[in-house]
C-alpha cells in the first residue's frame, strides 16, 4: 500500500515546511512501531504500508522537505533503538546487563564513535562504592558503557554528556517492592536507553558536536550480598 501525507499542508503558526514534514515522518514511525523481535511467526499485516509521499506545496520547499525526511528518519531510529532495549526481556537466560554492553560495541553510521565498557574491577578502583551496592544482590556483573562521538575538531570544543539509569531489573533489593507493578520494574534502564537512542541520532545526523553518552548498567537484585540500609 501507499500512502500520501497531506498533513504538511496545514498552518501551524511559527512553524516552517521542513518543521511540519519532520514531525509527520516522527509520527509516522512512531505509529507504526511494533516490538515483535521474539516471536516466531510474525505476521505481516493484510497491506503492508510501503510508502508514503509528504506533500509540499512549491518546488521550492522540496529540498527542505528532503532534508526534513533524513533527519525524521534518523530521529525515529534512534526512538525505536531506545523502545527496542526497553522492551527486551530481562530474564537470565538473555543475562540482564547484556543489552546495555552490546548496544555500547557499534553505532551504525558512525565513523567518529568509540565504545568502552568499564566492569566492576575498575569501578572499585575508581572509588564508585556507592554505584556498586546497587548491583551486589545480583549474579550479573554491573557495568558502565561509555561511547564518546566526535563531531566537533575543535581542540576547545566541550562535549555534552548524557547519563542514563540503566537498571535493568529493580526489585528493590531487600527492600522488595510490591507485587503490583513488579513486571514494569524492567523500565527502569529507559534512561540508559534513551542516552543509547540519543547518541543513535547524533552519529546518524553527523552533528558538529562533541557528545559522550554513559549508560550506567545494573540490577538491584535480593540476596546475599545486597546492599543493607544504613542502622544506627
Amino acid at each position: 500500500m501507499e500512502a500520501v501525507c497531506f498533513l504538511t499542508e496545514l498552518h501551524v503558526k511559527g512553524r516552517n515546511n521542513y518543521w511540519k514534514v519532520r514531525q509527520a515522518v516522527e509520527t509516522a514511525k512512531e505509529t507504526l512501531y511494533s516490538f515483535d523481535q521474539l516471536k516466531t511467526n510474525k505476521s505481516e499485516p493484510r497491506r503492508p504500508l510501503r510508502k508514503m509521499v509528504f506533500n509540499v506545496p512549491t518546488r521550492r520547499e522540496l529540498t527542505s522537505g528532503e532534508r526534513a525526511i533524513q533527519h525524521g528518519l534518523a530521529i525515529a531510529s534512534g526512538i525505536k533503538a531506545a523502545k527496542d532495549l526497553g522492551n527486551m526481556p530481562r530474564t537470565s537466560a538473555t543475562r540482564p546487563i547484556s543489552p546495555l554492553r552490546r548496544a555500547s560495541w557499534r553505532i551504525p553510521g558512525a565513523k567518529t564513535s568509540s565504545p568502552r565498557v568499564i566492569g566492576e574491577q575498575q569501578m572499585r578502583e575508581l572509588g564508585m562504592n556507592s554505584y556498586l551496592a546497587v548491583g551486589n544482590g545480583s549474579q550479573n556483573e554491573s557495568l558502565m558503557s561509555v561511547i564518546e562521538y566526535k563531531g566537533n575538531p575543535a581542540e576547545d570544543a566541550r562535549p555534552i554528556v548524557l547519563v542514563g539509569k540503566g537498571l535493568t531489573f529493580d526489585s528493590g533489593g531487600i527492600s522488595i517492592k510490591p507485587a503490583e507493578g513488579m513486571d514494569e520494574m524492567k523500565y527502569d534502564m529507559c534512561g540508559a536507553a534513551a542516552v543509547y537512542g540519543v547518541m543513535r541520532m547524533v552519529a546518524e545526523l553527523q552533528l558538529p558536536l562533541n557528545v559522550i553518552g554513559v549508560l550506567a548498567g545494573c540490577e538491584n537484585m535480593p540476596g546475599g550480598r545486597a546492599y543493607r540500609p544504613a542502622t544506627s
